[in-house]
């Protein structure tokens, strides 16, 4: 694959202009250049401890199956939510490491990205919940109007079932702002280390001016790793139906197969997201201060 002008070039009088394009390329080009250390990381912090909670999941579940006050539900969720928030932290702490220090020419190794995130783990934390706290708050304050929108607009009497349809999305616009308003906020801390607040107020100013352009990026990645999710998930089930109909193992082997390609399916799906967010800051660093790949990957000399 040829270097492409647009990532790779010095700083020049001329900065680059940020566009969906130009982010995309970005990604792409980190994702085809690097995606086996970017799986073999994804495996690691994410599958191995998300198969492990798969299987607890499995064997809480069944026990609820066998349990009829159902005590076991709460904490099946709670570990697989919990596991999936901080393994995800992780994740796009070493995946930022790896596509910077590509995109400076470098050979991302995979030891370097393991040994990197340990130190930005806990400001990472707080930048996951503050944004994700302001995201429910977001949620919150725009479902009050809605709610009276619903009822004074009798939604339900003019549009029947279809509402739903109009006042769903109406809701989230808040939450989509937020998100793309912190979406390099992760990146920023890795790379800059301007603690919590500090990179939250770093995405906001870096993504200025550029937020459309980077909710497309986003959103194409995420449709994509969506879509590798749901072959995973047929073929996953597919196979399932025909090794059990054809007797070559029982339910408990099922269960476990599952798990792995589940785990498995996160762990890659994970990686587009996480590729996604470092290229985009790495480009939106270019086009709004000039800053080549070359310095921001010397943070990691």
């Amino acid at each position: 694959m040829s270097d492409s002008p647009l990532i790779f070039a010095n700083p020049a009088p001329s900065r680059l202009r940020f566009s969906v394009g130009a982010a995309l390329q970005a990604t792409l080009d980190a994702l085809g250049a690097n995606l086996g250390p970017m799986v073999v990381l994804a495996l690691i912090i994410v599958g191995v401890p998300n198969l492990l909670a798969h299987l607890v999941n499995a064997n809480l579940h069944y026990r609820v199956a066998i349990d009829p006050l159902g005590r076991a539900w709460g904490p099946a969720t709670f570990v697989m939510l919990t596991v999936n928030f901080l393994t995800g932290i992780l994740l796009d702490a070493a995946v930022t490491r790896v596509v910077v220090t590509y995109l400076n020419r470098g050979r991302p190794r995979i030891a370097d990205s393991l040994s990197s995130i340990a130190q930005v783990f806990l400001p990472l934390l707080g930048i996951a919940l503050l944004s994700g706290l302001s995201m429910v708050v977001g949620f919150v304050v725009i479902l009050i109007p809605a709610g009276f929108a619903w009822d004074s607009l009798h939604l339900t009497e003019t549009m029947g079932p279809y509402a739903i349809f109009l006042i769903v999305p109406f809701m989230f616009i808040p939450v989509v702002f937020l998100w793309v308003l912190w979406s390099v906020a992760g990146p920023a801390e890795v790379i800059e280390g301007r603690g919590v607040i500090g990179s939250l107020r770093r995405s906001y100013s870096l993504t200025a001016k550029h937020r459309w352009a980077t909710l497309g990026v986003l959103a194409t990645m995420m449709l994509l790793g969506l879509v590798l999710s749901l072959i995973g998930a047929g073929l996953q089930t597919l196979a399932n139906m025909l090794l059990i109909a054809g007797g070559l193992f029982g339910a408990g082997v099922s269960v476990t197969l599952t798990s792995l390609v589940n785990a498995v399916i996160t762990s890659i799906s994970g990686v587009f997201g996480a590729a996604a967010r470092a290229a985009i800051y790495s480009v939106l660093r270019q086009a709004k201060e000039g800053v080549s790949p070359q310095s921001l990957a010397s943070v990691f000399d």
